[in-house]
This record gives C-alpha cells, sequence and structure tokens, in this order.
C-alpha cells in the first residue's frame, strides 16, 4: 500500500509541475553496540541498528525551494523510525518505518502518512494500568493507523485538515477499523487555537469520536497553554484536561505541565528546569514527576476490567532526574541520576510494588575523534539499590551521514 501511495504522489508531483527541479537528501546511522549485561554474563554480544531518513523535495521554476505563496509547487518524502539489527550474524529488518509523502501548493496540501493526524493536546499523560504513553500521546489514539491521507487547505492564517485513515490495510484478513478526522488551526502569531475531531465509522456498538482543543499563548519569554481532550465511546467516555508554560530568561528554561484525567481520577504534573544554556556546551537539567498526585486508588465498586478500577498501590508516584553533561570539541561526559518509583523502557514507565522507590544511573563519555563517528561507552543501571543489579555496560559506535 505504502509503494503504491508514493507512486500516487510522484505522479501527482510531475502532473502539477511542467519544468522542476528535484533534489534528494538522504540521511542515515548506522549504530553498533557491544554490551556486556554484568547481571549475566553469557548475554554479552553484537547489536547493530540502521536508520534512514529520505527527503524528496521538488523545486518549481528556481534553483531555491519556492514558497506557496509565491505560487510555487514542491514536496517531499520522508522515510522515518526504519531500523535493521543483526542477530547471529543474519540481518532482519523491522518493519516500523513511518513513511510521509506530501505535496503543497499556494492555497493548501495532500500528504499521506503511514499514521495519523495527531488530535491529542495534553502533553503529560499518565496510565494507571502500569503504563505511561509517549508525551505526545493520549486519549485520542484509538486508531492505530496502517495508513490515510489528508487533505489540507491554507486561508492564511486559518488551516484547514481533512483525513482518512484506516487500522489495518486492504489485505487484512480481519474486520478493519477505518476513521476519518478534521482539524482547524488559527495562528495569529502571539496566540494559537487548534482543535480536532476523530470518528471510528465502524466501531460496535458505539462509533467512537476522539475531540480536543488547545489554545496557546507566546509573549517572549514566555509560553503558556491550555488544552483539552476528550472521548466518546458508550459507556467508557473520558476526559482530560491539560495547562503549562515555559519561561525562558538568561539561559535558564522553566517547564511545567499538568493534567487531569476524570476517568484515573488523576492529577499529574510534570515540572523541569534547564540551565544548559548558562554555558556553552553544558547541559544541566533537573525534572520532576509527580503522577496521581490525588492519591485515589479507584472505585471499589468499579469491575476489574474499568479504567477506574479498585488499586491498592494507587498513591503518589513520584521521580526525580538530573541530566548532567558537558560537550568539547572531542569529548562529552555525561550522567544521568533518576530516584523515582518507576523504572523506565521503551518510554514505558512500570511502577514498583508498594511505592518502593529506585535509584537509577547511567554514566558515560562520548568521543568525537573522527568526523560523522561517535564512541560511546557507558555504565547503566535500573536499580542500584537492588544488589543482585549489576547494571550493563555497553561500548557504541554511531555513523551518521
Amino acid at each position: 500500500m505504502r509503494k503504491i501511495a508514493l507512486l500516487i504522489v510522484l505522479m501527482t508531483i510531475f502532473a502539477l509541475t511542467t519544468y522542476a527541479e528535484i533534489t534528494l537528501a538522504i540521511v542515515g546511522k548506522e549504530v553498533m553496540t557491544f554490551g556486556v549485561d554484568l547481571n549475566d554474563p553469557i548475554e554479552t554480544g553484537f547489536k547493530n541498528e540502521t536508520t534512514a531518513e529520505l527527503d524528496f523535495t521538488l523545486i518549481s521554476g528556481s534553483s531555491e525551494k519556492g514558497k506557496p505563496e509565491d505560487g510555487a509547487v514542491y514536496g517531499w518524502i520522508k522515510l522515518a523510525d526504519w531500523s535493521m539489527a543483526a542477530d547471529n550474524g543474519v540481518w532482519k529488518s523491522a518493519d516500523n518505518g513511518d513513511l510521509t509523502a506530501k505535496i503543497i501548493f499556494p492555497s493548501g496540501w495532500v500528504k499521506i502518512s503511514g499514521t495519523n493526524a495527531d488530535l491529542n493536546y495534553i502533553n503529560v499523560v499518565q496510565d494507571d494500568d502500569a503504563d505511561k504513553d509517549n508525551a505526545d500521546k493520549g486519549l485520542n489514539d484509538a486508531i492505530t493507523n496502517k495508513g490515510g491521507i489528508v487533505l489540507g487547505l491554507n486561508f492564511a492564517p486559518i488551516a484547514i485538515e481533512i483525513g482518512v485513515f484506516s487500522e489495518e490495510d486492504w489485505t487484512g484478513t480481519d474486520e478493519n477499523s477505518y476513521g476519518v478526522n478534521a482539524k482547524v488551526t488559527a495562528d495569529f502569531t502571539v496566540v494559537k487555537i487548534e482543535g480536532g475531531v476523530e470518528m471510528g465509522l465502524n466501531y460496535l456498538p458505539d462509533p467512537g469520536i476522539g475531540a480536543g482543543a488547545k489554545l496557546t499563548a507566546n509573549i517572549a519569554p514566555l509560553t503558556a497553554y491550555a488544552g483539552l481532550d476528550v472521548t466518546v465511546d458508550g459507556a467508557a467516555n473520558e476526559m482530560e484536561f491539560g495547562f503549562g508554560a515555559s519561561l525562558a530568561v538568561a539561559g535558564i528554561t522553566v517547564t511545567a505541565d499538568g493534567s487531569y484525567n476524570d476517568s484515573l481520577d488523576g492529577f499529574d504534573v510534570r515540572a523541569k528546569i534547564d540551565a544548559g544554556g548558562l554555558v556553552a556546551g553544558l547541559g544541566l537539567a533537573l525534572t520532576v514527576e509527580l503522577f496521581n498526585m490525588t492519591g485515589i486508588a479507584g472505585d471499589p465498586t468499579a469491575g476489574p476490567d474499568a479504567k477506574n478500577a479498585y488499586d491498592a498501590d494507587a498513591d503518589l508516584e513520584y521521580g526525580v532526574i538530573v541530566d548532567l553533561s558537558y560537550a568539547t570539541a572531542t569529548i562529552k561526559p555525561y550522567a544521568s541520576v533518576r530516584y523515582a518509583t518507576y523504572t523506565v523502557t521503551d518510554n514505558k514507565y512500570t511502577y514498583t510494588a508498594a511505592n518502593a522507590a529506585i535509584l537509577a544511573l547511567t554514566i558515560g563519555a562520548e568521543l568525537y575523534l573522527i568526523p560523522n563517528v561517535t564512541f560511546d561507552a557507558k555504565y547503566t543501571s535500573d536499580n542500584l539499590t537492588e544488589t543482585t543489579d549489576k547494571g550493563k555496560i555497553l561500548f557504541i559506535t554511531k555513523i551518521a551521514l
């Protein structure tokens, strides 16, 4: 389906352009890691990973990329998050790439994408079912899309997007889930208003509707926002309200976000102080995360599968993270310490039993001795308080072009 989508975009580009210059940019990264698991030396070995990004740009009537308001037509194709790994000498490709193609014209754009348009407007999201999703994910991710198409219309300062997406592709053997969505953005520079709605068309017994809105104010050096996400799906209706602000003064940036989920009865806060701008090459940040500040364990009368089911361990969860680094022309030593009631693996937070705190540590150094090559040596432990967790030692070589 993706190959067909690319062909359609290419045909569209050339059909809309008589004279065009084509530029192709490829960004690739090869990472080889030699790891030593001190808990189980048998696990010692190599892992190879490759990522690549492809940018395809169409330039109309000029040696420079034109702007839509100048009447130019241009486009790009991007491949991201594609990886390949070697397992016992056998190379295997992981089918996790996200492919996006877009053509922009004066009054709008057409985009084909492997993922859905983002309709989530809350920055802090917690899931008390032991996982916390990525910061840019939230309630309105009911449709895990294989792909879709978006039509955008530009009536500056207002932009409108209308999209159609499906959960599986047309070769799937099971019943497919598909949906439509629409987004509106009004960007007045100082104030930006965003809103959108998404509906699953064949969800039974209810269609499943997700909606969201966000208001952002930019008054330098302060940026503030307030957002709302809502899902309507039969009896499982859910609402999440969020707000946040960021202030940057004299090399120090302070950011704070909060959210409240009515189904989880949870109020979550994340605050960060980044002092990396004080000295060139310095990286210094303190992050504090507080989840479920209301300390409500759930509804004892709710069923075990309900989102607000009773959980004796659903108490205040917290984390304090300190990140420190200093980069020179040839070396970058770094360290990260996290004291928290959770562990983090692949952006998923797993809470400890009885809110027991753990102490995680990563310490290492990057070397830049050869152009486009980075050598990285580090020690990492998920919990220094556990005598059985001896940690891991990793030696990483990265070549990026």
